[in-house]
């Protein structure tokens, strides 16, 4: 389990933009729970995670896990992605995991309620605000 070396109720929000995609799906519930730990009782969670149209469909991740696991003989797990990214600033293998945002909101309702949701052409954004934690 990850821990944040903050104290309990420390923040009034966090920004997590375009990041939640390079949590490993078996540290997501933990990493919300430790997010919401450091924020304040009515502190704010933004969330934005990117979707790039052709490059986050079901195929492009099935075809990934298939080239790096069988053929590269690397340790994917099934939704794990890697592509070769160009950018100005940037040239080189890629890596995110799949994100579906029903899920993450489902695992979101644990620690946090809805504020405010829209979902754009290239992603999707949420403030959420903290619940009163035990």
């Amino acid at each position: 389990m990850m821990n944040l070396p903050f104290r309990a109720n420390s923040f009034d929000g966090v920004w997590f933009s375009q990041a939640f995609e390079y949590v490993s799906p078996e540290y997501r519930y933990d990493t919300l729970k430790n997010i919401a730990e450091v924020l304040k009782n009515d502190g704010l969670i933004f969330i934005n995670i990117a979707h790039v149209v052709g490059e986050c469909e079901l195929l492009h991740y099935l075809w990934s896990f298939i080239y790096w696991r069988v053929f590269k003989r690397k340790p994917m797990r099934l939704g794990d992605h890697i592509y070769y990214l160009e950018l100005k600033h940037y040239k080189g293998w890629h890596y995110h995991s799949l994100i579906i945002s029903r899920r993450i909101e489902k695992m979101l309702k644990k620690y946090y309620v809805i504020i405010d949701k829209r979902v754009f052409m290239k992603g999707y954004f949420a403030y959420y605000e903290r619940l009163g934690i035990p």
